[in-house]
């Protein structure tokens, strides 16, 4: 790290008094045994397991810091606190707080990230530590950094930097907005990266069928709603249901699916799925890979709770227990994809085989007990979580994998496996021909839950033995949820849309209507997400995910449109051009193959201007600015809402280009920027405030944003602000004003020793100083309680409780 050129203490905000600096910390509640539980683990060590069973090395994501992660993010509004939590085993090492760096960027320079997809400019934010300790629990610090004010509303990758250690976290921030408790989010299931079974042309609805094979599908399909489709709609908040990944190979998969995900922006809650948690037998008690193992070291914890705007957040792990009931095996399947035998049997007799043996057997995974289980732990821990819910007055909302309800099934013993699968009766003489042994047993792994039988128990002290479908771990849950007053469940696993709702005093039953026993005591939703890439499972089906908005705490619609539960994926496109802050004609087009108009948000990344900008459509409508952002080298961003109409009627496929809209940048010529008067004063105590006033516009516009930027990497918001200074360095300080329509002035000057010794600027053009008097610690510096309000506020940043 480079030279020590401030404390980073504190940028803080004050208004009257002093304002937002005590804002709202991050969405963090729980996780795992912290602080819930009454197993006694340290809840933060998910990355580094005391006793880790693969045999095959996990490359692992998850490192030094293991909150927040990429599969559970911190949500947090501008001015905002995150406690990161930050493994070391060091206690005493690191203590100061300029040893620590800790950045926002939304592209990452540290190795094996790249610049997100879309060409918007690069922007990184150094959030100030306000405080840090060591905690002996969990082995490692709690540093509480509070992010700047001026912060645009963006996914963020997260870096941590100290002289002993650096690490990132792909969009593992999401700066959001502050007010209400209105807000969108995605639920989205089943990616199941590396899937052998994905056909190229399943069901699009609206959009083209892809043309390519299916060794690039995946990933085109994917990128397609991560990279375009998610970035429009922006949502606040992503769920992920589990299975990002197939499991036929956990380093490559995760890997792949996960830089996937970090060059989109999206903010990811996610728990494990089936595919995610198997356990891949290597021999007798000796497994190549635990899933869990490598989902808790690459993506982030098993199970953890949330709260956002009003709502609270649980993720599940519903595939839980030891390796036993999760256990898989990789399959050889034996499959002719289309060829007929006579054909297949020449081709082998000749030698032919020229790619025909590769075509003709698929890897694929079976995992014995696919179903969905929760251990004693975890139930213990969804105790404590959901009461803490219902103490808290805001609804719950639950996501799992698998469905609580059932249909319920026994677990069997993992007995060994040898042979090819055959699937068909073609396959199976081609076998024969070709002297192969074929397998034996039952592959379907479309269970929904799973009960300990009679005949195995996978743990003998979970407490948890000779289960019965009247009487196990899904019916558990489906009870705690019903005492604790859950009234949405968000579930994947099934690759298809459905959507089942029960009135109080309703017996909840399962997808094939076999009741339960188990009755609500309020309106239940149980709602299913087809699959994002994997396998689709009967005609008609399709990719896709759940668009999901909430209204005032209250999720008002999870379906789509008509027939269509979710949002048909890959059917939105979002093409820039000269967005990357330094063109002033920048433009965003959004293609729209979907059967209903779409509203989303285009982002323009535009260099700073005296006379600001409009943004307007090629149907000729200008475009509200709905707010504006200052890039961290002075770019103007602009964010603005729009609808784009049908491109397509319900059920067919356009013959030409879908609907389209076009938003440009306009340089206004009738505008000016806004002016304002400035000073700096001594505290005395190596603070320094920084007061902007007289602020006004020519045009009456509203006064959008006052910034200031201090060369030693400080980004600080608001018309007074705080600031620490620990060096004699020289400092430059600018002040930024900036009106509705993006149009900015800048004020500058630099600061030495006699740093209260500025210059109070209005317009200071080149040597002309008119208007520019002397504030040092005479008449116009700051009354003493000012400073004294100043250092309350920073003593009680450092004596701040935190959890």
């Amino acid at each position: 790290m480079g030279g020590v050129r401030g404390f980073r203490l504190a940028a803080l905000v004050l208004a009257g008094v002093f304002l937002p600096a005590m804002a709202a910390a991050d969405s963090f509640e729980s996780l795992m045994g912290d602080p819930y539980g009454t197993d006694g683990a340290p809840a933060f060590t998910y990355a580094t397991p005391d006793e880790v069973i693969s045999q095959d090395p996990i490359f692992g994501r998850v490192d030094r810091l293991v909150y927040p992660v990429q599969g559970m993010p911190a949500l947090v509004e501008p001015g905002g606190e995150i406690e990161l939590r930050v493994l070391s085993s060091q206690p005493e090492s690191l203590r100061k707080l300029w040893e620590w760096r800790v950045n926002l960027a939304t592209a990452s320079e540290m190795e094996g990230y790249t610049e997100p997809v879309g060409a918007q400019a690069a922007q990184r934010y150094t959030l100030i530590t306000t405080n840090i300790r060591y905690d002996y629990n969990f082995g490692g610090y709690r540093v509480i950094v509070q992010v700047p004010e001026d912060v645009p509303y963006d996914t963020y990758h997260l870096e941590v930097d100290t002289f002993r250690f650096s690490d990132v976290q792909p969009n593992a921030v999401g700066v959001r907005p502050a007010d209400g408790d209105t807000f969108r989010m995605v639920v989205m299931s089943d990616a199941q990266y590396g899937d052998p079974d994905v056909d190229a042309d399943a069901a699009w609805v609206g959009r083209r069928s892809f043309e390519f094979d299916d060794d690039t599908v995946q990933a085109e399909m994917l990128e397609r709603q991560w990279a375009d489709d998610l970035p429009f709609l922006s949502p606040d908040l992503v769920l992920s249901t589990g299975n990002l990944i197939y499991g036929l190979g956990p380093n490559s998969e995760n890997r792949e699916v996960l830089d996937l995900l970090a060059r989109s922006r999206v903010n990811m809650f996610s728990v494990p799925g089936s595919h995610d948690g198997q356990a891949n037998v290597q021999s007798a008690d000796t497994w190549s890979t635990d899933g869990l193992e490598f989902y808790a070291q690459t993506i982030g914890p098993l199970y953890y709770s949330f709260a956002y705007h009003g709502m609270r957040f649980l993720g599940a792990n519903s595939m839980d227990g030891n390796p036993y009931r999760r256990s898989a095996e990789k399959l050889t399947v034996l499959d002719l994809g289309g060829l007929s035998l006579e054909d297949a049997i020449a081709a082998l007799v000749d030698g032919d085989f020229g790619g025909l043996i590769d075509s003709l057997f698929v890897t694929r995974s079976r995992v014995e007990n696919s179903g969905g289980f929760i251990a004693e732990v975890q139930q213990d821990w969804m105790d404590a979580d959901l009461a803490a819910g219902d103490e808290s007055g805001l609804p719950t909302v639950v996501f799992m994998h698998h469905d609580p309800r059932g249909p319920f099934t026994p677990n069997e013993p993992y007995g060994p496996f040898s042979g090819v699968v055959v699937e068909d009766e073609e396959s199976a003489a081609l076998a024969d021909a070709m002297g192969l042994e074929k397998a034996t047993g039952d592959f379907d792994n479309d269970e929904a839950w799973n009960y300990e039988s009679e005949a195995y128990d996978s743990r003998d002290n979970d407490g948890i033995a000779d289960e019965t479908p009247t009487d196990n771990t899904g019916l558990d849950v489906l009870r705690r949820l019903v005492e604790a007053d859950v009234s949405w469940v968000f579930m994947g696993h099934t690759h298809r849309d459905s959507h089942d709702v029960f009135e109080s005093g309703q017996e909840i039953t399962d997808a094939d209507g076999v009741g339960t026993g188990v009755i609500a005591d309020q309106q239940m939703h149980f709602v299913h997400t087809t699959t994002l890439a994997g396998e689709t499972r009967g005609e008609g089906d399709y990719f896709g995910y759940r668009l999901i908005d909430v209204v005032d705490g209250e999720i008002t619609s999870v379906d789509f449109a008509e027939g269509l539960g979710s949002v048909p994926g890959g059917n939105i496109d979002v093409t820039a051009v000269n967005n990357d802050g330094t063109d002033a004609n920048a433009s965003v087009t959004v293609r729209n193959w979907l059967p209903r108009p779409i509203r989303g948000q285009i982002v323009l990344n535009l260099p700073r201007s005296e006379s600001g900008y409009r943004i307007v459509g090629n149907t000729g409508e200008e475009i509200p600015i709905d707010r504006i952002g200052v890039g961290a080298n002075d770019e103007t961003v602009l964010y603005a809402w729009v609808e784009i109409p049908a491109g397509v009627s319900l059920g067919e496929f356009p013959s030409d280009d879908p609907t389209l809209r076009t938003f440009s940048a306009e340089v206004l010529t009738a505008n000016s920027a806004p002016t304002a008067d400035f000073e700096i004063v001594d505290n005395g105590d190596q603070t320094y405030t920084f007061v902007a006033r007289d602020l006004d516009d020519p045009e009456g516009d509203e006064i959008a944003r006052v910034d200031w930027r201090v060369s030693d990497g400080q980004n600080l918001a608001g018309s007074e602000v705080l600031w620490l200074f620990s060096s004699d360095l020289e400092e430059e300080v600018r002040l930024l004003v900036t009106d509705s329509h993006g149009a900015r002035r800048v004020y500058q000057t630099t600061a030495g020793e006699n740093l209260p010794n500025i210059l109070n600027h209005k317009e200071k053009d080149d040597d002309d100083c008119e208007g520019c008097s002397m504030a040092a610690n005479g008449a116009d510096a700051r009354p003493d309680w000012f400073v004294v309000a100043a250092l309350i506020l920073a003593a009680g940043l450092l004596r701040r409780k935190t959890r």
